[in-house]
């Protein structure tokens, strides 16, 4: 990425730039299969001890687990890092609009439709007894990410942080068309500033976004092979966990930001998280988090009932992971290539008015944006 050419200032931050940079960084796109297999083994953690099937571990062993939860802080970082490109790109808020509801909304509606029409009927979460306005009123919050500013409960497990994305796209889109129609000045630039400001510290974790923004904005150069980089990175992952799990996001995002940095540049980091497997768990991140909560609470049913006639939790605990990543990761991609591409290039074709190869193959191409 070249190095800015322009001063750091308040105007500089805030505008998005029109020519946005084309470069592809595959690393990002690993470090978002990271994110979404570390909240992926966390719920294996917790389901299984929801379930009383998770044998004796020792403390450090439940401590260090429990840490992975955090990665998604990690998506954050990398949606406010490419969603300033893609608004350029895109040059326009109803286009980029159209692409967020086309990458986000077709596979969470029809999960969303699926746990509605299912969960009643098989007592999932607060589904089993529950009146129909109350039914209705949480229907409609959790389809349209209000549930979470409401103080509603959430259906889908991982849905919250669906809930700071749209925020963040909001804002972004707002801030980035005032710029646009404005006459610009140092006081519509403070008053935008003040805004991130006061977000950041009202919602902590959209300090991960704002990481990510700058460190696309600024477009600091990155050193090709620092030395003894990776031990450095996977020191600021382990770091970052850790404040993220134990302290606050003030903190964490310190550590969290410098790995970013490592993934953006061109030594042993970017091409650990370059990795064929890191990409394509990366290339399914989406499905695998949305999905994985759901697909495993009918094997945490079976095995709870295993637990309770007494048989081996050790022996409870092996099997559900194994069974959970053998279910998982399968119908993860194909989630991905059935909804993700094929219903999304569909869709794509139907509204811009495109054959349904050329929106197929834009959407494959575009594919490392969310």
């Amino acid at each position: 990425m070249p190095t800015a050419s322009y001063p750091i200032t308040a105007m500089a931050i805030l505008s998005v730039p029109e020519r946005a940079s084309s470069r592809y960084y595959p690393a990002l796109q690993g470090l978002r299969g990271f994110s979404a297999l570390a909240v992926f083994l966390v719920h294996i953690y917790r389901m299984a001890m929801n379930g009383d099937f998770l044998p004796p571990l020792p403390g450090i062993v439940h401590a260090a687990w429990s840490t992975l939860g955090t990665g998604v802080g990690l998506f954050f970082m990398i949606s406010g890092f490419v969603i300033p490109a893609s608004l350029a790109r895109h040059g326009d808020l109803r286009r980029f609009f159209t692409d967020r509801v086309l990458r986000i909304m077709p596979l969470f509606v029809l999960v969303h439709l699926a746990v509605f029409s299912v969960g009643p009927l098989v007592g999932y979460k607060w589904l089993a007894e529950i009146a129909p306005g109350r039914y209705a009123e949480l229907f409609f919050a959790n389809l349209t990410f209000t549930a979470l500013p409401l103080g509603l409960p959430l259906l889908q497990q991982n849905s919250w942080s669906l809930s700071y994305e749209w925020a963040f796209y909001i804002a972004l889109g707002a801030g980035w068309q005032w710029r646009r129609s404005s006459a610009g000045g140092i006081v519509i630039d403070a008053l935008l500033l003040l805004a991130a400001a006061v977000a950041c510290f009202a919602f902590p974790e959209c300090l991960y976004f704002a990481a990510g923004y700058l460190l696309y904005h600024l477009q600091l150069p990155m050193p090709r092979r620092p030395a003894r980089e990776l031990p450095v990175a996977f020191a600021c992952l382990a770091a970052y966990l850790a404040l993220a799990q134990f302290t606050s996001p003030f903190l964490a995002v310190v550590p969290a930001t410098v790995l970013f940095a490592c993934c953006l540049g061109q030594g042993v980091t970017a091409r650990f998280f370059s990795h064929q497997a890191m990409m394509w768990l990366g290339k399914i991140s989406f499905s695998l988090y949305l999905l994985h909560p759901l697909l495993m609470f009918p094997l945490q049913s079976a095995l709870r009932r295993l637990a309770l006639h007494g048989f081996d939790k050790v022996a409870l605990f092996a099997l559900f992971a194994a069974a959970a990543t053998l279910i998982v990761l399968p119908i993860s991609w194909l989630s991905h290539e059935l909804i993700e591409v094929r219903l999304r290039a569909a869709l794509h074709a139907r509204l811009e008015r495109t054959g349904r190869s050329e929106a197929l193959r834009t959407v494959r191409l575009v594919a490392e944006d969310r």
